[in-house]
């Protein structure tokens, strides 16, 4: 590979992360106007990881507990 290439391919490469980050600071920005961080379900969220951690205790358990 030339020197010309290897530059063209460095800039490209560059160009796609600053894309890549404006795209996820856009995503982020675009969460939290959806649903602020201060509404998430947080008691649900933390039922459904003890679910997923222990399914056989929780089995027989209603969801509405």
């Amino acid at each position: 590979m030339s020197k010309d290439q290897e530059n063209h391919q460095s800039k490209k490469e560059e160009v796609q992360e600053e894309k890549f980050k404006r795209s996820k600071d856009d995503q982020s920005h675009h969460d939290q106007s959806s649903m602020p961080v201060d509404e998430l379900p947080l008691e649900e969220i933390n039922h459904e990881e003890k679910e997923r951690r222990n399914p056989e205790s929780s089995k027989n358990k209603s969801s509405s507990e």
